[in-house]
């Protein structure tokens, strides 16, 4: 493996870092603070979020963590959606889509959040 790579190693936890050395002009360093790559970490993040709800959505965690508890994890759906939200518009607007997808995004993620708006205030009135 250390041929391939021009670097070195480091052991942290029984897990293996590859440090990679690459010339600047021809990979960009670090995360990506532009549109890209807001838009590949809320995707990131949602999917990270969907996962984790996924799998706690079953019997077991829910005896497991109780009732209050395991609702409360996941209500996190609601940043998912959020995230997923952003996401969408984000790549939308980075690709430059003609102006109707863009407004079928926007009005998908629209009737969503006021959907669940209104859920949210049924659920206070105890409904």
């Amino acid at each position: 493996m250390r041929d391939q790579f021009a670097g070195g190693k480091a052991h942290l936890v029984d897990v293996e870092f590859v440090f990679v050395e690459h010339d600047r002009h021809q990979l960009p360093r670090g995360l990506r603070h532009d549109l890209f790559g807001f838009n590949n970490f809320t995707g990131l993040a949602a999917t990270i979020v969907l996962i984790v709800l996924f799998a706690t959505s079953n019997d077991w965690y829910l005896r497991r963590l109780g009732t209050r508890q395991w609702k409360k994890m996941q209500r996190w759906n609601y940043v998912c959606f959020a995230l997923t939200g952003a996401h969408a518009l984000g790549f939308q607007i980075m690709e430059r889509q003609a102006t109707p997808f863009f407004v079928i995004a926007l009005i998908c993620v629209a009737i969503t959040g006021v959907f669940q708006f209104f859920g949210f205030l049924l659920y206070r009135r105890g409904f």
